[in-house]
């Protein structure tokens, strides 16, 4: 049976050959389709308790428009009002460059973070320390973690690491680094981070509440 079915293929290339590539289109969309419903539907998120985790979103009632990024005033109106989560955070992303020593900037994605984020997802760092309130106050000594894989690659897993300075961004302030992640830590999940800064939240809400440009993200409150 397999002889003849081979020597019908072999007589009929075009045939042979639909066949072919509408099962490799097959297989390949469905590798596709699973690869993404595992990924968002039925693998957990990376985080302790992740059924737990919310990201807030902001819904203009008048246009019926959802966004996930709010105004400042905003956030800072529902982190002071809000009943339902036993914390709130708030973050934003970005590029920047990092400079350690003689050597060349290289580049490196950050996640600014309000210090209760990493509370929030309960980040135990590998090494060092988590983010503080107080390195978020005006006029704190500037801070940064490193992430775990960008400590292997730029700086050669080197333990001593913490406690050292690092040039971030344009500004001419060093910052030391007073942690290292743990092992593939992303936030957001699947995002690359290779450092987390402190973001400076004030206590009351500004003017200004016309411009979006952070991201809240809260634990809630057991029986919620």
């Amino acid at each position: 049976d397999l002889r003849h079915a081979f020597r019908l293929l072999y007589r009929d290339p075009a045939f042979t050959l639909t066949a072919v590539l509408t099962l490799t289109l097959g297989v390949g969309a469905n590798v596709t389709v699973f690869t993404v419903v595992n990924a968002v539907l039925l693998r957990p998120l990376p985080y302790a308790d992740a059924e737990r985790l919310v990201i807030v979103e902001h819904r203009d009632r008048r246009s019926g428009i959802t966004k996930e990024f709010i105004a400042m005033g905003d956030y800072v109106d529902l982190r002071a009002r809000q009943e339902v989560f036993e914390s709130l955070a708030a973050y934003g992303g970005g590029r920047t460059t990092v400079v350690y020593g003689p050597g060349e900037p290289e580049d490196a994605a950050s996640l600014s973070a309000s210090p209760e984020l990493l509370a929030t997802l309960r980040m135990v760092p590998f090494a060092g320390r988590t983010l503080q309130p107080d390195d978020a106050r005006a006029g704190a000594p500037p801070v940064t973690l490193l992430g775990y894989e960008f400590w292997q690659t730029r700086f050669g897993s080197d333990p001593a690491i913490v406690g050292r300075s690092v040039k971030i961004g344009t500004t001419p302030l060093m910052r030391q680094i007073v942690g290292i992640a743990p092992p593939g830590f992303r936030f957001p999940a699947g995002a690359r981070t290779d450092l987390i800064l402190p973001l400076s939240t004030p206590a009351q809400p500004p003017a200004n509440r016309k411009s979006g440009w952070i991201f809240a993200a809260g634990r809630l409150k057991p029986g919620v």
